[in-house]
């Protein structure tokens, strides 16, 4: 079966030749899938108390027979056993908590918070117990750890901690005789391996931007954190060393493993990632980006006017400047070397790659090209038309 429960197994034999009764033919049986946590070997220590004394004990198990363990408890030097099932959390041939009642030690794993649970308590039978609360506990010496809180619900005011991923008793404080009697368990130690709460672990961002970066689009891209659910990025103009307020949310809830930034302008940018889980925060490391977009790259200048143009009609063409967003076409009656108020504008915000002209006379004429982005401006080569008309 996939999942711990009660199952119900029916086998069935079918009738053979001449077989007049089949009544028998087939069995069911309901058997209980349990995820039981012991183990041959395994050991809990607890200091125990009551009456105002305290003294150390411990719960050790050994293997016997089928589903039973032998439960022994070592306490002021003595050594007593029974039987406890580990399908059933039964306890049976003389246990010191009532024969027929359930273990106080440890409980199943497959509980939700609202469940009753039965809890032997000393001498008096079984107290029903409400899975009343969950937390997580720092056990000394061990780490952070998950806990059920049960309550009696028989005698109110007694308490016990079982650990989630284990079952076992951390801490337990048990009522009897209607309330007059008290004793409690505390945990010390033991051989079972707990599943630990602990935060993401450490995980590192990095960038595919250039160095510095030409267009303002790139990548952050961080490795698997161990235990984290989700991520979150953030951006500060300053070396990021704490999550606070004054940094700008790019995401959150991120559950891949990157996230494509554009847009951005020249400056320098830092990031850093933060892994979460339901026990924590880690911090990745926080890189900077630089973003410096440089201005239109070099293009070229031409004409398909004649040599000489014999009829003043001509179009003017150019390449296309990398990262350009607009152009402007001047002439002048000389050659040009710089862009002045002395030239004549022929057009801009021009997002074509060519400007037709016409209407031109006798004379020689220079042209010249810019590209324009929001970083700076590129002149193009300048040409030198003759027009000559016959």
């Amino acid at each position: 079966p996939p999942d711990f429960g009660f199952y119900n197994f029916t086998a069935y034999a079918p009738p053979v030749t001449d077989e007049i009764y089949t009544g028998n033919n087939f069995i069911t049986k309901i058997i209980t899938i349990v995820d039981s946590k012991l183990f041959d070997g395994m050991y809990i220590e607890y200091i125990y108390t009551e009456a105002g004394s305290s003294y150390p004990s411990m719960f050790s198990y050994s293997y016997y027979s089928g589903s039973l363990f032998f439960e022994t408890w070592n306490i002021m030097g003595m050594s007593i056993s029974w039987y406890v099932d580990s399908e059933t959390r039964l306890m049976s041939g003389g246990s010191i908590f009532g024969d027929g009642t359930h273990t106080p030690v440890w409980i199943f794993t497959d509980v939700s918070l609202g469940d009753e649970i039965l809890i032997a308590a000393d001498g008096e039978g079984d107290h029903l117990f409400s899975v009343a609360g969950e937390l997580i506990y720092d056990l000394p010496g061990f780490g952070s750890v998950d806990v059920w809180v049960l309550e009696d619900l028989d005698l109110p005011g007694g308490v016990a901690w079982y650990e989630k991923s284990t079952g076992i008793l951390l801490n337990g404080s048990f009522f009897y005789a209607g309330g007059a009697g008290l004793y409690t368990f505390d945990f010390v130690d033991t051989n079972v391996e707990f599943s630990y709460m602990v935060p993401p672990g450490n995980f590192v961002l990095t960038s595919n931007a250039g160095t510095p970066d030409e267009n303002g689009n790139f990548d952050l891209s961080w490795t698997a954190s161990d235990g984290a659910l989700t991520y979150s990025v953030y951006r500060y103009s300053s070396y990021i060393t704490e999550i606070n307020g004054s940094l700008t949310l790019l995401g959150d809830g991120i559950t891949d493993l990157s996230l494509a930034l554009s847009g951005y302008t020249d400056g320098t940018y830092y990031f850093i990632a933060v892994a979460h889980n339901a026990y924590g925060d880690t911090l990745s490391n926080c890189i900077e980006v630089v973003v410096q977009i440089p201005p239109p790259g070099d293009f070229i200048l031409s004409s398909n006017a004649g040599t000489p143009d014999d009829n003043g009609a001509f179009d003017l063409t150019w390449t296309s400047a990398d990262g350009a967003l607009t152009y402007s076409v001047y002439r002048y009656s000389s050659y040009i070397t710089e862009i002045n108020g002395s030239l004549t504008l022929l057009g801009d915000g021009i997002t074509d790659l060519s400007l037709a002209l016409s209407g031109y006379t006798d004379g020689t004429y220079y042209f010249i090209a810019v590209a324009h982005n929001a970083y700076g401006d590129t002149l193009s080569n300048c040409i030198e038309v003759v027009v000559q008309i016959p």
